[in-house]
């Protein structure tokens, strides 16, 4: 009976996993979905996954390696009511569903940033950012660089109506 339960166990989580990998394939090739809420204390959150892929080319003699995935972007309205200045945008962007894979090799290459902006607020702003990746086998002292770029554009109010990104090879 202790064996039937740990197999029906182990199958359950096997076809979990299996569906959560098919609905994180299928919002990777879908476009940017965002949920808007507002706080108590009248802070508009928006908090979208945006869908990112591109190469960063590896140079002489390094592999180039596709990075793709989904990028969680968390942007906030940010007044400012003691000295009026301008409205500003919080963005916390995190590559928590972004991977890597050789090119050549298929290797593994884990990317692990979270990253926190803030910006004027304006109705469309570009934001890069270099990131890092590495060989999942080898750890952040290989670490490389790759470059995203994010469109972010909002309402007057601070809802988000889009965000895009994509992914390419930093230019130092």
């Amino acid at each position: 009976m202790k064996m039937h339960r740990a197999l029906c166990s182990l199958m359950l989580l096997a076809a979990t996993g299996a569906m959560t990998g098919q609905s994180l394939a299928q919002t990777t090739a879908a476009a940017s979905s965002t949920t808007t809420t507002t706080t108590a204390t009248g802070e508009v959150v928006n908090v979208t996954v945006v869908p990112v892929s591109g190469t960063v080319q590896g140079g002489a003699g390094v592999e180039n390696v596709v990075i793709s995935g989904n990028v969680q972007m968390t942007c906030v309205m940010v007044k400012d009511p003691d000295f009026k200045t301008p409205t500003s945008m919080r963005h916390v962007i995190d590559f928590v569903g972004v991977t890597g894979k050789g090119a050549k090799s298929g290797a593994l290459y884990v990317v692990p940033d979270v990253d926190v902006k803030i910006r004027p607020m304006v109705a469309s702003d570009t934001i890069q950012m270099t990131f890092p990746f590495f060989l999942s086998t080898a750890g952040m002292m290989t670490a490389r660089a790759g470059l995203a770029t994010f469109t972010v554009s909002a309402n007057a109010s601070g809802k988000v109506t889009g965000i895009t990104g994509t992914i390419g090879t930093p230019a130092f």
